[in-house]
């Protein structure tokens, strides 16, 4: 009887182990489930935050080499150029080798544009010939060379002259692109003054 009373309590022992041990395993199997569920999570939600944060920088860089353009970039039919023209003005050829952009509310406001060839052309010469074009809208009138950068276009070695005329002003430039000289005046009109878009859109001249 005692045998079998010590017989009882030892299967009772081995069985009560046996349910602790796979209580132990079921726990530690969960907790490394888990632990891999949220490492997996994590993994996930730093990937995406890369992607997002990869797709912003590509963004950012194409907004950043965005061409920023001030109108329509037209071709004269009459010179090699082409010339970006604001909204309000036009493109045209007034005589052969010189075009003329008009403002179109007031065409009394204008720039006439002349190309040439610089295996042809001397700057000096034109340079000489801008002065006295410009004089010549007023003879009484002081010629000035204009120093301040702001009043120059955007472009490569450009001079520029201007007079004060009755009701507006006369401004000339000479400057270079790649394969030509370029000689242009512009007339405006002291009610519209338009100078400043001219400005703006001599300086996107580009030589065909």
């Amino acid at each position: 009887m005692k045998g079998i009373k010590v017989f009882a309590i030892t299967l009772a022992l081995i069985l009560l182990l046996a349910a602790c041990g796979t209580s132990e395993e079921t726990s530690s199997t969960e907790t490394e489930q888990e632990t891999e569920e949220a490492t997996s999570g994590s993994e996930e939600t730093s990937t995406d935050s890369e992607e997002g944060s990869t797709e912003e920088e590509e963004a950012t860089e194409d907004e950043g080499t965005e061409e920023v353009t001030i109108g329509e970039r037209v071709s004269s039919d009459n010179q090699p150029f082409s010339i970006e023209v604001m909204e309000g003005y036009t493109l045209t050829a007034e005589e052969p080798n010189r075009d003329v952009l008009f403002f179109d509310e007031n065409d009394s406001v204008f720039m006439r544009i002349e190309t040439f060839a610089k295996e042809e052309a001397d700057r000096t010469a034109l340079v000489d010939t801008l002065k006295q074009t410009v004089q010549a809208s007023d003879s009484t009138a002081t010629l000035m060379e204009i120093s301040t950068p702001a009043k120059l276009p955007n472009v490569d070695m450009p001079i520029g002259y201007e007079i004060a005329v009755e009701n507006g002003k006369v401004t000339g430039y000479v400057f270079e692109t790649e394969a030509h000289m370029v000689r242009v005046i512009i007339y405006d009109v002291s009610d519209v003054m338009k100078t400043g878009d001219y400005l703006e859109m001599l300086s996107t001249l580009q030589s065909n």
